[in-house]
């Protein structure tokens, strides 16, 4: 009998829903309780919720705005005009390929472009002739009424041009290549493809909208420029091994090889000279965006506001249950 009162004892602690009048109790604490003690907590709850909204507000319009400008652009294969190379029989493929000639063509040559436009190497030449580093982390905003960028003294000082930044290693107060890479391709710069169309939407996210626009046009004439060099340098350096292999052979039929195969790479030289757009063809240019893409200022508010409720909500809760134990103790 003794041990059936103890059971009932402890079912009448543990349980979560008893009766209509004390409907669900959280071990010896019932719910009730808790959202009595939260209701009588209103007023102060009302007050500091109401203050982290305000804060939140503020914090948010302190915040820069942020503008996007992109280019649609189709990658180029370059050695598209020596896909005629890949029709050479074997015997005659094989000398071509001892003169340096791939004559499969280059199939991955989109993926080749987009890996250049990220790469460190391309980046370090693009950096040193825009001044990138400044552009972004000596700037903390732009001036809309004047037209003009806002920069941080606090960073650089612009009478002296000199970096005055206070950081700890491994920063150094003039920024290192390497963490204006690491911004640039985390925060500023991307770079994405439509698959149904196969072209590439590149942007480029700035304080201010001209900055965006000029970033983005110096990328696209600097990617074309750069790979426009390599290719000239290869097919130079390929008609002048051409040319003396040439000289060394009486065989007619290696004679014509390598003739077509410097006529191929004349083709290479031609186009590279007389285009443009030899590695990204430009068909919707940048343009200077007129509407930001960031911060989502309504967002901010609403998420600070929101998490503000939960903790403060928490804190009453937890210290009531600590209060509650103690005096049950």
């Amino acid at each position: 009998m003794m041990t059936k009162k103890t059971n009932t004892e402890h079912l009448k602690e543990t349980t979560f829903i008893r009766s209509e009048d004390e409907l669900f109790i959280f071990g010896n604490i019932k719910l009730k309780e808790i959202i009595l003690e939260v209701w009588n907590k209103k007023l102060g709850l009302l007050i500091f919720n109401m203050t982290i909204a305000l804060c939140s507000v503020f914090y948010a319009l302190s915040i820069p705005n942020i503008y996007q400008s992109t280019a649609l652009v189709k990658i180029n294969d370059p050695n598209s005009n020596n896909s005629g190379l890949s029709n050479l029989p074997g015997q005659l493929g094989g000398i071509a390929s001892l003169a340096g000639i791939d004559l499969e063509g280059n199939s991955n040559n989109t993926d080749f472009t987009v890996a250049v436009l990220k790469s460190k190497s391309f980046m370090v030449e693009f950096f040193s002739q825009e001044k990138v580093g400044f552009y972004l982390l000596a700037l903390k905003g732009w001036d809309k009424t004047n037209d003009t960028l806002v920069v941080d003294s606090k960073v650089y000082d612009i009478s002296s041009n000199k970096w005055v930044r206070d950081v700890s290693y491994p920063k150094k107060k003039e920024p290192t290549f390497l963490e204006v890479y690491e911004v640039f391709m985390t925060e500023h710069f991307s770079i994405s493809e439509d698959i149904e169309s196969g072209f590439f939407t590149i942007r480029f996210n700035h304080y201010s909208p001209t900055v965006a626009k000029n970033m983005l046009e110096s990328i696209i004439k600097m990617i074309n420029k750069q790979i426009k060099q390599r290719d000239l340098l290869e097919a130079e350096s390929s008609i002048s091994y051409l040319k003396k292999k040439l000289e060394g052979t009486n065989i007619n039929s290696l004679k014509a090889t390598f003739y077509h195969l410097i006529e191929k790479h004349n083709q290479t030289l031609m186009l590279a000279n007389i285009k443009e757009d030899y590695a990204l063809t430009i068909i919707d240019e940048p343009f200077t965006p007129e509407e930001k893409v960031g911060p989502k200022r309504a967002i901010i508010c609403i998420l600070l506001t929101v998490l503000g409720f939960i903790a403060s909500t928490l804190f009453v809760v937890t210290k009531y249950l600590i209060r509650t134990g103690k005096t049950h103790d």
